[in-house]
This record gives structure tokens, sequence and C-alpha cells, in this order.
């Protein structure tokens, strides 16, 4: 796959959004000007009755659909194509493939936007500084957005590694359970569901007993009173731990013998 980086054409893509123009012009709704290679060109009339995709288009299209873009590529040719479907009529079907194509490509950019700010790492080119980098408020942002963008799949992955998480993104993840519960991986089957929850559940109850951030232990417990959902309130560490002890491990135990080691109280 082809791959644009920056904001530097490649040949290919030079051609190929070449050959887009060429498909787009007859599809435009109003007189104006339409870029092509090298000069503009007055448009013809918009024919109203045509319905059908030309076949080029939906070719150009599936080519771009195709591509694999960083975030510069993406943006780029996001505004090219943005501009092409503008020039066309609101309610024109012909146009239906150029439209599902920019749609792609702003799913594109958003993902792309929101794995960068879940890293929150400096480019690998770059001049000058910035102290902004590395930043646990903008990582707990970014997690927050992109489990309601991208999926549940984003927060179990992060109860995967409690352990390696700053305050503030544990506190994104306490607050993710308490609204949503544990997500259940599409991979996960049910034999593997009771043993995996268990080991979450031991991650966060760990958490909430030993964390030296108050607000950690806060969050940790009011994200098990979720997942317990009897309606309990309590503060509690050693209501927490007699519940981990006299519900969760020992149903964990009949689990192909395979059981979580127990957080030290």
């Amino acid at each position: 796959q082809q791959k644009f980086e920056r904001l530097e054409w490649t040949d290919e893509a030079r051609a190929l959004l070449a050959r887009l123009v060429s498909a787009v012009r007859p599809l435009v709704a109003r007189r104006g000007v339409l870029p092509t290679v090298g000069f503009y060109q007055t448009p013809p009339v918009w024919d109203e009755h045509a319905e059908d995709a030309p076949p080029e288009l939906a070719a150009i299209c599936a080519e771009i659909d195709a591509l694999s873009l960083d975030l510069n590529g993406a943006l780029r040719m996001l505004r090219v194509t943005a501009m092409l479907e503008a020039s066309t009529a609101p309610v024109d079907r012909r146009v239906k493939p150029l439209r599902s194509t920019i749609r792609q490509l702003e799913q594109v950019c958003v993902r792309i936007a929101l794995v960068t700010a879940l890293r929150d790492r400096p480019p690998e080119n770059r001049t000058g500084s910035h102290p902004g980098w590395d930043s646990p408020k903008v990582r707990a942002a970014a997690l927050v957005a992109a489990v309601h963008v991208l999926g549940p799949e984003v927060l179990a992955q992060y109860l995967q590694n409690l352990d390696v998480q700053d305050s503030k993104v544990l506190l994104a993840v306490f607050h993710l359970v308490r609204q949503t519960g544990l997500p259940r991986p599409e991979s996960v089957t049910d034999e593997e569901w009771p043993l995996l929850r268990a080991s979450w559940i031991q991650g966060i109850l760990f958490h909430g007993i030993d964390h030296p951030d108050g607000q950690v232990r806060v969050g940790a417990m009011r994200a098990l009173a979720k997942i317990r959902g009897d309606g309990s309130r309590s503060l509690s560490e050693d209501d927490w731990y007699a519940w981990w002890r006299e519900e969760i491990l020992p149903a964990a135990r009949e689990l192909r013998g395979a059981t979580p080691t127990p957080p030290a109280q």
C-alpha cells in the first residue's frame, strides 16, 4: 500500500488526484472553477436526471479507501476530496462513492489523532521544544474520547495494564468502568470471560486498597460498585476485600484450576 507522508505528494498521489478531478468534473452542479492539473476549466452543467455513479469515480474512490495514510496525508486528501464534493449538488446520488470516501477519511483522521493523543509523544522530526508532551491529562482525556469513538476494546487494553498507568489515566479508566461496566472483548469466549473478569477486578481492587492517591482509591471502589451491581456505595477497603475473598476468588478457583492472586490486605 502507498503512504502519503507529511505534506509531500508522490507521483502516484498526483496521478490519482488528477483522475479524481476528471471523474468529478461531469458531476459539478454549477458553473465555477474546478481545479485540474496545471489549469482551471469551467465545468459543464449538472445532469439532474442521472443517478448512477460513473464507474471510474467508484474505482478511484476504492483506490483512495485502500491507501495507508498518516495523519498529514489523510488531512490533505480529505481537504481535496471535500473541495471536490462541495462543487456537486447535495442531492446528486452519483457522488455517493466520493461522499463515502470523505467519511472514511474523516474517520481515519480522528482515529490517528486519538491514537497519537493516547501516547502523547513528540513527533520524530520537529524543531524547537514543547513542554506539553507526555501529559497524563492529555492521555486521560484521549482515553475517554477513544472509548466513545473507537469502542470498548480500548478500555479492555488499559484494564490489562493497570499497573503501568499514571494516576490521571487510572481515574479515567475507573470513570469509564463506572459508566459502562467491564467491557467484554469480542474475542473472549464464554469459558475465558469469568477468569478475565476476575483478573480485572483484582487489578482494580489492588488500586482501591494500596494506591497512594486517595482519589484513585475512591475511583477504584466506585468502579467496583458498578461491577458488583447491588447499589453499594461503600468506600471501605475491608468491604471490598471481603467481597473479593468471599465471592470473586472462590468462583475463579473453579475455573480450570487457575486462580488470580489475591491482593495483600
